[in-house]
């Protein structure tokens, strides 16, 4: 028995379930019923719910995307998109079957989505078009399906494998790699991606290498030729299984680390690499260690809403909601988006046809399917929205979507950036490198400018800035000192000349350790020119001036006949002056026609292990620079050869006239020997740029050193020893006269006295020079009743005779006869204490100022021992009807011509 409270409750909840049931049946019947619209899928397996690798987890976002878009009131909102699940199990001949099956089965189906397998796809696609139907594909990635002509109506949500072309490009031209690598392994599809690959490296003018190979063994060998080609970024196109033998290999030969950067093409497995069966679990991890891996999106990371409103972190919790912990695919946003697409393209071609007024509202058939062709292959192909993969558009059927890369970071896989393709963008983060930085693409060849280190080119140009400290000295030293005799003897103009000429040399050594380190390229041109003119006309004043210097010693010596020479200092400047104007001709006609300018050489590199630095030489340079230098070096030389020859010829000559013509012929042997030995030194060593600085700059010092010291500083020695004998004479004057006790009558000589004793004293000396005459005269008979006296040695004896009795003059205190040969007579004065017998260019006018010359024998040559000596120790006899000397005699010409003139100078 029910309580009265107890059925008025019952009462109550009837009334209410019978209004609710009004208001549901009056809602029903106001709300129209929505259209299906069937799109036929094809999955490897009929079932929604469908395992296995291929396909798992894809049906789950399917059908999340189907109730989105039939929940949401934008898009078809009158119909319902419905999928027709087929299996093809990833057969050819059952997906085909299936295809014409279902469409000669209703409903009719105005899309065609799906084709996991390519082999599947293919055959869909290409009947496809018959039907006017579009085909949209979520996860085929083949670059077959690229080809408009085979495949017109097809297109795909994920990226093609050519795709991932543009992706590695722009990461090569992120890190600025212009030298790479292809591995690639020669099966179709993976040949297609490379063909076009370098196609890509060639339009963004990079240099590569490709290596094909087929099986592990050919790899082995392709990663041994991208080893000795030194390529560091290696581009890897190859399966998984692929992968870890090419990893094991590289490790083998050392092909990673921080020299080595791998980019691979995805996607893989996780953590493909521990499973190897010739390297170790370790190994490979080493192996794989900071490689770079291109890869699909699996969703953006983006947090901008979607078409369907939710974030991609949104559909990725609800997506996993919806698997609940099974299997998932990498492809499941791209087939979230793929149905996205199909929904968009449709409301789009059925809100154009409903506006013509084409479409009826309740039912779709093929009879209409011809309207529905004209809008949809537009309709997809200008899809644009956001998805949970990123931005959804298409190009010629392709995906235009974003590429992830990752890298493998302490064996794991870590999301480091992704690619753009709509804008051809790359954004990167958390890349890391086993080095400091990114590896280089090849080992860096630097060109590294030799220069001459400042501290070396300090102490040169201190030494060369002593050297023309020393020559200043020794040039106001010859021109305060000029007239004196033993200065002028040597021709001071000369030797101002000459040094000059090695201030310029010393000045060419300032000059030459001048480089780009200090100096600009344009002042280095310059400095070119300004060299080679220093050197060379430095060279020939110094050289010039000893060797004009040198050719009258020799001719001097040469003159057989003992005729009257006289060589002046104007001659010896003439010859300086033609040198001079060759120089000037030769360099002015280089810097005409073959200007120098800054010349850069490359010398072998040197290896190491990142760096290779290439040595750059800094150098004057023309087009023609080997034959202008060849002139010179021809011209100089042939100067050197006979600047040594005359020195040779004239290495026994002591004239106390000449009196530095002995240092001057060892001066130019000193400028042959050191041009030669420095020349061939120099030219060994050329690329060695601070040893070759150095000696060719210590050579040149040393060279004009010595040259300078041998000319000068027996002067400045023979200036001391005057200096010391006149302060010696000085005081024995002065002690003479503190000594001495003169009578009045000596201090009251008159002049007439002074005069009659010396007009007494020269009527002594002229009867001694008389006597001396007569012995003269007797000696010269015994001389010729020899048969083979030397007719050079007779001519000259004659001429000193002759010479003699013509002018006769008093002798020098030494006692040695004087010779004037000019044939006037010249009144002794007391001033006097002996006569020239020339200047320095052997000019034998006598003067009260001229210096004397005179030719000197050792005692055992003279008085009444001479014609004995002469008979025993000295051989020089020769007939006078012109017969040869004997053989014996004929090498000492020069030697028998000095002891005659010196027997005959003695008398």
């Amino acid at each position: 028995m029910a309580l009265p409270g107890m059925e008025g409750k019952r009462s109550v909840r009837v009334g209410k379930t019978i209004i609710l049931l009004c208001i549901f049946s009056v809602t029903v019947e106001t709300q129209p019923l929505k259209t299906n619209l069937t799109i036929m899928g094809f999955f490897p397996n009929s079932e929604a719910s469908f395992g296995g690798e291929t396909g798992s987890g894809v049906p789950a976002a399917v059908e999340l995307a189907l109730q989105d878009i039939n929940d949401n009131n934008n898009v078809l909102a009158d119909y319902n998109l419905v999928m027709l699940w087929n299996g093809t199990k990833c057969d050819p001949a059952i997906g085909t079957k299936v295809f014409f099956d279902a469409m000669y089965q209703l409903p009719p189906k105005l899309m065609l989505y799906g084709g996991t397998c390519s082999s599947v796809t293919s055959l869909i696609s290409m009947s496809a078009p018959y039907w006017d139907l579009t085909q949209l594909s979520y996860d085929v990635t083949s670059p077959e399906f690229s080809d408009r002509e085979k495949y017109p109506t097809f297109f795909r949500t994920v990226p093609s494998d050519l795709d991932f072309n543009p992706a590695r490009v722009r990461l090569l031209r992120h890190f600025n790699w212009t030298r790479v690598a292809t591995l690639y392994h020669d099966e179709t599809n993976l040949a297609i991606v490379h063909s076009q690959l370098e196609s890509s490296l060639v339009k963004a003018g990079m240099n590569f290498t490709a290596q094909g190979f087929v099986d592990a063994e050919s790899a082995r060998r392709r990663l041994k030729q991208i080893k000795e080609s030194d390529a560091r970024i290696i581009l890897g196109l190859f399966n998984e299984s692929m992968a870890r033998h090419v990893f094991c290999e590289a490790y083998k030969l050392n092909l990673y680390g921080k020299r080595y950067a791998w980019i691979l093409n995805g996607p893989y497995s996780r953590r493909w690499w521990n499973t190897s069966a010739e390297c170790t679990r370790e190994q490979m991890r080493k192996a794989v260690e900071g490689a770079l891996v291109s890869n699909f999106l699996e969703r953006s990371t983006s947090n901008h809403r979607t078409i369907s409103g939710k974030t991609p972190a949104e559909y990725e919790r609800q997506y996993h909601q919806r698997v609940s912990g099974k299997r998932t695919n990498p492809f499941h946003g791209y087939a979230y988006d793929g149905v996205w697409v199909i929904a968009l393209a449709l409301d789009k071609v059925l809100r154009q046809l409903q506006q013509a007024g084409n479409v009826p509202r309740v039912k779709l058939t093929y009879e209409r399917q011809e309207d529905m062709k004209v809008f949809m292959f537009d309709a997809v192909k200008e899809t644009d929205f956001q998805g949970v993969t990123g931005k959804v558009r298409f190009r010629d059927g392709d995906r235009l979507g974003t590429i992830l890369y990752e890298q493998i970071q302490e064996g794991s896989e870590v999301r480091v950036g992704e690619y753009f393709a709509e804008n051809d963008s790359i954004a990167l983060h958390s890349v890391q490198w086993q080095g400091d930085n990114p590896p280089r693409d090849k080992t860096l060849r630097v060109e590294e400018l030799r220069r001459v280190p400042l501290a070396l080119y300090v102490m040169i140009s201190v030494m060369a800035m002593f050297g023309i400290f020393m020559a200043i000295v020794f040039l106001f030293f010859n021109i305060k000192y000029r007239n004196q005799r033993f200065v002028k003897m040597s021709s001071p103009y000369l030797n101002t000349l000459i040094i000059v000429g090695c201030i310029f040399i010393y000045l060419f050594v300032c000059l030459l350790g001048l480089d780009g380190a200090l100096i600009s390229e344009t002042t280095f041109e310059v400095l070119c020119t300004v060299r080679t003119w220093m050197l060379a006309v430095g060279f020939t004043l110094a050289f010039g001036a000893m060797f004009s210097k040198t050719w009258r010693v020799h001719v001097i010596f040469t003159n057989t006949k003992m005729k009257k020479m006289a060589i002046k200092d104007v001659k010896l400047f003439g010859i300086v002056a033609v040198l001079l104007l060759m120089d000037i001709v030769i360099l002015t006609t280089w810097q005409a026609v073959d200007p120098l300018t800054r010349g850069l050489q490359t010398f072998p590199a040197e290896p190491g292990r990142e760096v290779t630095v290439v040595p750059v030489l800094e150098h004057c340079d023309s087009n023609s620079f080997t034959l202008w230098l060849a002139v010179i070096f021809v011209y100089k030389g042939l100067l050197l050869i006979f600047g040594c020859f005359l020195a040779w010829e004239t290495r026994h000559v002591n004239i106390p006239a000449l009196n530095d013509s002995k240092y001057i012929g060892m001066s130019v042997y000193n400028v042959v020997i050191m041009c030669v030995i420095g020349a061939g030194i120099s030219f060994v060593i050329k690329d060695r740029q601070n040893e070759a600085f150095v000696l060719t700059s210590l050579f040149i010092i040393l060279c004009t050193t010595i040259t300078l010291c041998l000319v000068f500083v027996p002067k400045l020695v023979t200036m001391r020893n005057m200096a010391a004998e006149e302060r010696t004479k000085f005081k024995c004057m002065l002690t003479r006269r503190a000594g001495s006790k003169g009578t009045d009558s000596d201090k009251q000589m008159s002049a007439a006295e002074k005069t009659r004793r010396l007009l007494i004293e020269n009527y002594k000396l002229k009867k001694t020079l008389q006597d001396k005459t007569e012995q003269l005269d007797s000696l010269m008979k015994q001389l010729q009743v020899d048969s083979d006296v030397d007719a050079d040695a007779e001519t000259t004896c004659s001429y000193v005779r002759d010479a003699c009795q013509e002018s006769p003059r008093s002798p020098t205190m030494s006692g040695s006869f004087l010779i004037v040969p000019d044939g006037r007579k010249h009144k002794p004065t007391s001033s006097t204490s002996s006569y020239s017998a020339g200047s320095p260019d052997m000019d034998m006018k006598t003067s009260s100022t001229q210096s004397s010359v005179s030719f000197n024998l050792p005692p055992s040559f003279s008085g009444g021992n001479l014609g004995n000596e002469s008979n025993r120790n000295i051989k020089m006899h020769r007939k006078c009807n012109g017969t040869r000397l004997e053989p014996e005699e004929q090498n000492k010409p020069v030697v028998r011509k000095q002891i005659l003139i010196t027997m005959v100078t003695n008398v």
